[in-house]
């Protein structure tokens, strides 16, 4: 399994590297720093990510902003995008979902609560492979 996954603050993305590992080493993991930088690798790269771990709030191009383009591109809409984020706020989670995002999961700040979380993120996306 190929992760993208696209966070601007790089402790949150260290953390989320030992997730990762912890869930299932073999899971190779892509960073980038904002959508920009992100969609850039999406349309340069031969390897498509199995799934995408989006942060709301970063610079250049946020998350919102990404998700528009990735659902209005017929090839990159199709991989599932996973609103990863510390905002907790219901109209967040409703708008994200209404704008094509596969699931919103909220940054646990305890490492097993993280792990547990990210393990049904991504075995419940295994399950859904046709």
């Amino acid at each position: 399994m190929l992760i993208l996954y696209v966070e601007d603050d790089l402790e949150d993305a260290a953390l989320f590297t030992d997730i990762i590992a912890l869930v299932n080493p073999d899971i190779e993991l892509i960073h980038t720093k904002n959508g920009r930088e992100a969609l850039d690798y999406l349309e340069e790269s031969t390897m498509e990510p199995d799934c995408i771990f989006l942060d709301v709030n970063m610079p250049i191009m946020n998350g919102q902003e990404m998700l528009l383009s990735l659902q209005r591109d017929h090839r990159l809409k199709k991989i599932p995008v996973i609103i990863y984020t510390t905002s907790n706020v219901p109209s967040d989670k409703d708008r994200f979902l209404k704008m094509g995002a596969h699931q919103f999961v909220v940054k646990h700040s305890l490492l097993n609560q993280a792990v547990e979380g990210i393990k049904k993120v991504i075995y419940s996306l295994v399950d859904s492979k046709p």
